[in-house]
């Protein structure tokens, strides 16, 4: 198994591996680091940190974004479709939009007078105003 497959296999085990000041760290559900996977680590070691400082300077995926075509009829996801066809009344349980309910608590004073309904609500509208996918 090449490096790239082995660390594919660790992540899908839940772990993180990241490179920090040279060193080699992770977080990891209890359990899923077993006994082999930290002595190919180990053994390893210097290879994994190669990738990863070499994947960091690279990001994962790259979006360019396309103000010409904003509008263009584009594939849905498949969670995409079940909202749409959630919204209407077809089925049984349907009739309903996506929707979230949030509320936030700030105790901290230094928190509670810089963060306002006003603030907020202006923070959100420049977010829909900039992301079209929003509104």
């Amino acid at each position: 198994m090449n490096l790239t497959a082995h660390l594919s296999k660790i992540k899908s085990a839940g772990v993180t591996l990241w490179a920090e000041e040279g060193r080699l760290r992770f977080r990891a559900p209890a359990g899923a680091l077993d006994e082999e996977t930290k002595t190919w680590l180990r053994a390893n070691r210097d290879a994994v940190l190669d990738h990863l400082q070499s994947d960091s300077d690279e990001p994962e995926h790259t979006f360019t974004p396309d103000p010409e075509h904003r509008f263009a009829p584009f594939p849905l996801t498949d969670v995409q479709g079940a909202y749409l066809l959630g919204r209407g009344d077809a089925f049984d349980h349907g009739g309903v939009a996506c929707h979230a309910y949030l509320e936030l608590a700030y105790t901290a004073p230094q928190h509670r007078s810089r963060v306002t309904a006003d603030r907020v609500t202006e923070a959100w509208r420049a977010l829909v105003k900039r992301h079209d996918m929003l509104r």
